[in-house]
């Protein structure tokens, strides 16, 4: 792998989460996404991946939350249910 690549690893990423819909932040890079344009949610018991693309989804993991990941999913299937 690149030395570019390598730093981008290590540099943390930041996931907000609000009523408007999620936004991802890694160093100088950031996306964000409605609920309304989110593609697909796939939960799993200690992973919920958040698909904005065909290709690309925000992974959150159960260990990066806190003890808040069960209410988070509640509230991604309060956002996402059509």
């Amino acid at each position: 792998s690149s030395a570019a690549s390598d730093v981008y690893k290590r540099q943390p990423l930041f996931c907000h989460i609000d009523e408007e819909g999620i936004s991802v932040t890694q160093g100088e890079a950031s996306s964000s996404c409605k609920w309304s344009d989110l593609r697909k949610v796939v939960y799993r018991k200690n992973e919920m991946y958040l698909f904005t693309s065909a290709i690309y989804a925000t992974i959150i993991t159960r260990n990066s939350c806190e003890k808040k990941f069960d209410e988070l999913v509640a509230f991604v299937k309060e956002k996402t249910k059509k």
